[in-house]
Formats: C-alpha cells, structure tokens, sequence
C-alpha cells in the first residue's frame, strides 16, 4: 500500500500514488519479486537508505545504477 493512503484522515492524491505503484511494479517486471512488504517496513526503509545493500540483501546482482534510482524515488515515502 502506498504511503499516501495510510494513516488517518489524508485525502488521496493521484499521481504520487500512482508513481509509488508503478515503482513496485517496475521492480517486479525487472526482478521477478516484491520489493517490500508495504511502505515503512524494514525492507522499504532499507531500500530507500541503502539501495546498493538492499539489492546485496535481496540477492540482486544485475541492475543499473540508473534503474535503482529510479525505483528508489518512484518508491520514496515523501512524494513532494
């Protein structure tokens, strides 16, 4: 779920929403697995402070630079 929509009494807000899932997405066309849980648990928060030792975690060893950024911030908590 993305973190837009947790918590009380926040209105929905398209586009960030919408970025957040297609993140998720992205990483499991790339990947073949879930990056995470929900937004918030350990692996989300591991994700966004440690990518590179987040993909060494998950057993990841091909990918771009470039496209580990970007699935970073597509993912990122704070869509601002």
């Amino acid at each position: 779920m993305a973190p837009e929509l947790k918590g009380k009494k926040k209105e929905y807000a398209g586009p960030p929403v919408d970025i957040f899932a297609m993140g998720v997405i992205l990483f499991i066309m790339c990947f073949a697995k879930f990056p995470f849980g929900e937004a918030g648990d350990p692996y989300h928060k591991m994700m966004q402070a440690t990518p590179e030792n987040y993909m060494k975690k998950r057993h990841i060893k091909k990918y771009s630079a470039e496209l580990l950024d970007l699935m970073v911030g597509m993912t990122t908590s704070d869509a601002t």
